[in-house]
């Protein structure tokens, strides 16, 4: 994921596995600290991933069109 916007936010991803089962990924606002554009997060396991969306109702985001990854099977 990529840092856009000029003010650092924390990092909310919910990530959906084929199962229906779900993951939610969070880190603060101090991930960007460092003047950090990117982070890479892992998601440990051998569950096939359906979708993964980036962000949260209560963090603003003046985009959010581009959000949600769906992966095909």
């Amino acid at each position: 994921m990529v840092k856009k916007g000029h003010f650092p936010v924390p990092v909310v991803v919910e990530v959906m596995f084929d199962d229906n089962t779900s993951q939610t990924i969070t880190k603060t606002a101090e991930v960007w600290r460092n003047g950090e554009k990117s982070l890479v997060l892992s998601i440990e396991g051998t569950k096939k991933i359906n979708k993964i969306t980036l962000g949260s109702p209560k963090i603003p985001d003046v985009d959010n069109s581009d959000n949600t990854i769906i992966l095909t099977k």
